[in-house]
């Protein structure tokens, strides 16, 4: 995961010590002396003039962010309706992913795919419109549009304007369902938020595109009460640090509050005073609580998120983002993690769900509780940490041997990983642990959800830092700098692999256009499944001199 926006390049100088380094290697043990081929000769350097040779770095770290405003119709088609741009960081290294419904692929001129990620967000809430659409009998996105909107972050390189959507079957294919033009981006934008007075980095961990960017904003906050957001933002940012593993690497995380201003204190439907909706500057809104409402039903109406997606993007796009939270200013409780993570500031442990919310975002981890309606959807598929599979769960790296599958949940087995019963709301799901922050906020995230973080941390921030060549005089040392304390470090060159610690070495002088790579792979106690992820990949091309 490498988002470091400066270019590593080495220019290595080799010396006569070089010459005198081959002479020596070409002395056989006899005292005789071999001579080398033609083509040796022409690549070994046979003067006392020093040679030098660059490392050039072929492929981008990072690359220009750019928001899709985009609508989800009820006829399965997927526009885009405006842009937002700012200075914003999206990771393009390769890496393992094809778990989430809805996938978007950069395509070049000739239809082949550069880069794809894939997200759960649309996907989510089309299978929850389509529960509450099913009890009320009616088909909530075609009635109510606005429901269907969201934001999504792409890349953009070089040689690839278009972007293709996909939604996945219950079959687990993908199907095309709308496409963009990169190249009407600019034309496209819509600009910052009106409703943004300020904004300040709280914490700052690396440089924007090296780092984890979280951004708080707030809703149901008035001019009056931006003394009361600050704080609430404060207390959130602490929470936030404090908690691990966001704690062990706060070195690479970024938070930045945003404050935004809206008309009317509290969020619509939060019946404090009156079941209505309010004058905010997202339209937080308590959405089953309104249903109710109308209806004269009793669901479970905690969850809270935001009717203007888009004036969320617009208004956190003056700071760089990968994660957003929004704070909503009501007495009521509640929480909510889709496009946007949402909790409410109604008590005195709120920034507990806070990070609960935020875990939904990046994970993206799924609830470990049943307190919800049962939602499980085939094109849909499950959270990294539930499983249907309570006899060979997902995370079987953590656990230990004779836990007996599927784990009761007795004293025996209060710290244990195992595959607990009941999860993601529904009684015949498993959960990694007996207790967690994602079945109760008041809890440490188990190991497994610590580890998908940690993973995910690092689908957005680096933890390389810089790489120190340095010339020997049988071939290159190279270092690495990194503030971890553990990595391993692979240099490949014409086929031959070397490395150990936190250094490498190329025992050859690589000769023009040879391709070097160098993996760095960091390793983390909390970390047993990495997938590739733990690992930032470099590579060189060596050139001649201009």
């Amino acid at each position: 995961m490498r988002t470091t926006r400066f270019i590593i390049a080495a220019t290595v100088v080799l010396m006569a010590a070089c010459q005198s380094s081959a002479d020596r290697d070409a002395t056989s043990g006899t005292g005789q002396t071999n001579d080398p081929a033609p083509s040796e000769q022409t690549s070994t350097p046979h003067d006392d003039d020093a040679v030098t040779l660059t490392l050039q770095e072929v492929v981008p770290e990072d690359a220009e962010g750019v928001v899709l405003m985009m609508t989800q119709h009820a006829s399965g088609e997927f526009t885009v309706d405006g842009t937002v741009t700012g200075e914003f960081f999206v990771d393009v290294d390769d890496t393992s992913d094809d778990r989430e419904a809805f996938r978007y692929q950069l395509l070049d001129d000739a239809g082949a795919v550069v880069f794809e990620r894939t997200t759960s967000g649309p996907a989510l809430v089309r299978a929850y419109l389509n529960q509450y659409g099913t009890m009320g009998d009616v088909d909530l996105l075609s009635d109510y549009p606005i429901l269907g909107t969201f934001t999504l972050m792409v890349p953009v390189i070089s040689g690839a304007d278009t972007v293709r959507f996909q939604s996945r079957d219950d079959d687990g294919v993908y199907s095309e369902v709308g496409q963009y033009d990169l190249g009407s981006r600019h034309q496209d934008d819509v600009g910052p938020s009106e409703a943004v007075i300020g904004h300040q980095t709280i914490w700052s961990g690396a440089d924007p595109a090296n780092a984890l960017d979280i951004v708080l904003v707030g809703d149901g906050y008035t001019r009056e009460q931006m003394s009361t957001w600050i704080d609430d933002a404060t207390d959130m940012a602490q929470e936030l640090l404090a908690t691990a593993p966001f704690a062990q690497h706060t070195g690479r995380i970024n938070i930045h509050r945003v404050d935004a201003v809206s008309n009317e204190s509290g969020v619509s439907y939060d019946c404090i005073d009156a079941c209505r909706l309010r004058d905010t500057a997202f339209g937080t809104i308590f959405a089953v609580e309104l249903i109710n409402q109308t209806m004269g039903t009793h669901y479970s109406s905690r969850g809270i998120f935001q009717l203007k997606q888009w004036e969320v993007a617009r208004a956190v796009s003056v700071v760089p983002y990968d994660a957003v939270l929004v704070v909503a200013n009501t007495e009521r409780s509640g929480g909510m993690g889709v496009h946007y993570a949402t909790a409410t500031n109604d008590d005195a442990d709120w920034t507990r769900t806070g990070v609960h919310e935020l875990a939904h975002i990046l994970g993206p981890l799924g609830d470990e509780y049943q307190e919800d309606a049962c939602l499980v959807d085939a094109s849909l598929g499950l959270p990294a940490n539930i499983s249907d599979n309570p006899e060979d769960p997902p995370w079987s790296q953590w656990i230990e041997a004779g836990t007996p599958l599927p784990t009761p949940t007795t004293s025996e087995h209060r710290h244990s990983v195992g595959a607990f019963q009941g999860a993601y709301n529904c009684p015949d799901l498993v959960r990694p642990a007996r207790q967690c922050k994602m079945r109760w906020t008041g809890w440490d995230f188990c190991p497994v959800c610590s580890e998908i973080l940690t993973l995910q941390i690092y689908q957005h921030a680096d933890f390389v830092d810089a790489i120190h060549i340095e010339a020997t005089e049988t071939g290159w040392d190279l270092q690495v700098e990194t503030e971890w304390p553990q990595v391993a470090v692979t240099v490949i060159s014409d086929g031959v692999a070397t490395g150990s610690g936190s250094a490498a070495s190329i025992y050859a002088i690589p000769g023009d256009g040879t391709e070097v790579t160098v993996e760095v792979q960091l390793l983390a106690d909390n970390v047993r499944a990495t997938d590739g992820r733990l690992t930032e990949t470099f590579q060189y091309r060596v050139t001649p001199p201009q």
